[in-house]
């Protein structure tokens, strides 16, 4: 488990916590 998986994982939990409030 690379540091890149890590990085792509948060940043997709990111974005669909962005996406969530976008649509809250």
């Amino acid at each position: 488990f690379s540091r890149e998986d890590l990085n792509s994982v948060f940043e997709r939990k990111r974005m669909e916590k962005l996406h969530l409030l976008k649509k809250s």
